[in-house]
């Protein structure tokens, strides 16, 4: 948002954070990573693909129906959430599998 790329509408402080429909949407969807993108979300680097694809066409949808609007011109934009997302979700599934203590913890643990 500070950077320019993108401006919600309707929001008292819209240049300067996201309003709270956004962020609970965020917090919804991380909540998917330990059950209906669990299969995903253990392979990082298809999860980073799928960010890098598939956030900027979620972002142009929501642009499209006025939630949101892009900086002229639109490609740095697009650029810089395909980035953020294909890093923030390969890096938030390993901090959910690090803090439910997943796989990489339970290597050396016995067989139950």
């Amino acid at each position: 948002l500070l950077m320019g790329w993108r401006a919600y509408s309707g929001t008292p402080l819209a240049g300067v954070r996201a309003p709270a429909w956004s962020v609970a949407r965020w917090v919804v969807f991380a909540m998917t990573f330990d059950s209906s993108l669990a299969w995903l979300a253990r392979r990082r680097a298809w999860f980073g693909a799928f960010g890098a694809v598939g956030a900027p066409f979620s972002y142009w949808g929501g642009a499209r129906l006025g939630a949101v609007s892009f900086g002229e011109p639109l490609w740095p934009a697009i650029l810089g959430i395909s980035v953020c997302w294909g890093l923030a979700l390969p890096l938030a599934s390993w901090l959910v599998e690090r803090t439910r203590g997943g796989p990489d913890e339970r290597k050396g643990a016995p067989a139950a």
